[in-house]
């Protein structure tokens, strides 16, 4: 039995549960990556690295 097409709506709805995590990911990143540049001195290639690492794993 095949299963029906996904709405947009649906798709939406499920897309619009995504963005409160994406708001909280990016918030995260930019003070981490400014944190460490800025306070503790590490080159920002090296945390963008480390920070696109962990978004891989």
């Amino acid at each position: 039995m095949a299963m029906p097409p996904i709405t947009l709506v649906t798709r939406l709805s499920f897309g619009a549960g995504a963005v409160a995590n994406g708001i909280k990911t990016a918030s995260f990143t930019t003070y981490l990556m400014l944190y460490y540049n800025q306070v503790i001195g590490v080159s920002a290639a090296i945390v963008s690295l480390a920070v696109a690492a962990t978004l891989v794993v």
